[in-house]
């Protein structure tokens, strides 16, 4: 027997034991991690309210955010069983809010713990309650068109009312398609208690159920993105390939020197902005990195694991060794709480410090928090639409669905330098290339290759199926930064200031070149704002 067939067989009985192991001590009460939901935040940011996708976002690949054709099913993008069906769980807590995630990062996997929350109590609970809401209505109107004369009426909650017909006039968003569904799927319920009329008393016939409804509607509670949308940005790197002008994958120590002369290459119309258009023409001829990957880069570990897959797809990310299994055993390295609803926020809870190369809290902004390890970070957040209903009083399906994706976001060397994500480069802002070019050289060889660039990984999960449109949004980079825009100033900047990018150049500046120098305090060749107050 090989040595590679050898380790194949103890990675996949790492796996199957691993496997007992991880839900048989969650089953237990051995794995605690309500103990986190208490306990103080690391850091805390806003939940973001979804956008409609860019259209440049969509058709433009080398741009900042995801690139995704354009499809009439959005469902499309979430995964299925390979007979096409949703993967719905045999039995389900509705009290659980704990999601466990395999991140297949760079270098080992990552486990993350999410809770997902949504007005105050588990994801689970609003789709089991929206079931029992739907089936003590049919039952009861199973029982009414089958002519008894007493039938038995269960009580439901306020969201019944979307069972009702809408009036013709009445303006509220998505409400009167949503009614029409209800009312076909009502239906429908009532058909298939006339086949079993005990089915709705059956714990057993709950999976079936469910998995009918998934069908009807629009997908089980939680939804997981396509792999094949984790790799569609990971090839872009405009940027990089602007200043890898031989197209060797590597930044030499004299294609470092030469970044200004690139950027004033790159600047067809000499405005002095470089946006991403003039950035991909300069491209276009130079080499294309292929990073693309053939696995999922996120897995949801439960009992519906296709754990031969995994072991596959664990092989195909990393190069064995079979330690790389163990990082499916406790405690997870990240633990993170996110809540929709009236009280919406991403928490994260705790880093597992206590492995070597474990990941750290890098930053957060208003919107994002940034965990780091090595050359990767992870970027989490997440989304909700501005009609969020959390108590579900229109009886809306997608108001019980929450949908988890991640995606490798490309070289982020433009995002670096991108510092007010407006997806175009200013002069002060190209100034800082060579100092992040230096910085990328670890082993301080004068150069920078593929594997000293940062891997960024966006997390995310959304209320409702739309973290696909979530993550097709540009967002900058990872840092903090300071608002140039926060005080005013003179009448004259602004003029002077002819591509409004907050400094004025030696070539906009329209004094003499004493006046120039007695307000470029700092000489750095550009008059900034605070300079000209």
């Amino acid at each position: 027997m090989s040595h590679y067939s050898s380790t194949r067989i103890v990675l996949l009985a790492m796996l199957l034991c691993v496997r007992a192991m991880l839900f048989g001590s969650i089953a237990s009460g051995q794995v605690d991690r309500q103990k986190y939901l208490g306990a103080q935040s690391l850091a805390e940011v806003e939940v973001q309210s979804l956008k409609s996708p860019q259209n440049e976002a969509y058709s433009n690949p080398s741009a900042p955010g995801m690139f995704l054709a354009e499809a009439e099913d959005p469902l499309s993008f979430y995964v299925r069983t390979q007979d096409g069906e949703w993967q719905i769980p045999a039995q389900v807590n509705r009290d659980d809010p704990w999601v466990r995630l395999l991140i297949l990062s760079p270098v080992r996997p990552t486990i993350v713990d999410v809770a997902i929350e949504i007005n105050q109590h588990s994801f689970r609970a609003a789709r089991e309650q929206w079931i029992d809401q739907l089936l003590a209505e049919a039952k009861t109107a199973f029982l009414v068109r089958e002519g008894e004369a007493n039938p038995e009426v269960v009580e439901t909650t306020e969201s019944s009312d979307a069972i009702r017909p809408t009036k013709k006039n009445e303006e509220i968003p998505m409400v009167a398609a949503q009614s029409r569904m209800t009312r076909t799927l009502f239906k429908r319920l009532v058909n298939y208690l006339a086949a079993d009329p005990s089915i709705v008393d059956h714990e057993a016939s709950r999976e079936e159920l469910r998995w009918l409804l998934a069908e009807w509607t629009g997908g089980p509670a939680l939804l997981t993105l396509s792999p094949a949308l984790a790799w569609r940005r990971a090839d872009a790197a405009p940027l990089w390939r602007a200043i890898d002008r031989d197209g060797d994958y590597t930044l030499s120590r004299e294609e470092i020197e030469q970044t200004a002369a690139t950027f004033k290459q790159a600047d067809i119309n000499r405005d002095d902005i470089v946006d991403l258009d003039e950035l991909q023409r300069l491209g276009n001829d130079r080499a294309k990195h292929e990073q693309t990957q053939g696995h999922p880069l996120v897995v949801v570990l439960e009992e519906n694991t296709d754990w031969k897959a995994l072991k596959k797809h664990l092989n195909t990310a990393y190069e064995l060794p079979v330690e790389a299994v163990n990082q499916l055993s406790l405690p997870a390295d990240l633990v993170v709480r996110i809540s929709f609803g009236n009280e919406a926020k991403v928490a994260l809870l705790a880093v597992n410090d206590a492995a070597d190369q474990s990941w750290r809290l890098h930053s957060s902004t208003e919107q994002v928090i940034t965990v780091a390890r090595q050359e990767t970070y992870v970027e989490l957040s997440a989304a909700q639409g501005k009609d969020v209903d959390p108590e579900n009083t229109r009886g809306d399906m997608q108001q019980t669905q929450v949908a988890i994706g991640a995606v490798v976001d490309g070289f982020p060397l433009f995002r670096l330098l991108d510092q007010d994500n407006n997806r175009q480069l200013t002069s002060r802002e190209r100034r800082s290339a060579s100092g992040i070019l230096t910085n990328l050289d670890r082993n301080h060889n004068g150069q920078v290759d593929r594997s000293e660039i940062p891997t960024a990984i966006r997390l995310a999960v959304t209320h409702g199926p739309k973290v696909h449109e979530h993550l097709a949004q540009a967002i900058s980079a990872q840092r903090k930064h300071r608002n140039q825009v926060d005080s005013p100033v003179p009448d004259w900047f602004i003029g002077m200031d002819r591509n409004h990018d907050g400094d004025l150049s030696k070539r906009e500046f329209q004094g003499s070149p004493e006046q120039f120098a007695q307000y470029d305090r700092d000489e750095d060749g550009l008059i900034s704002r605070k300079e000209a107050q």
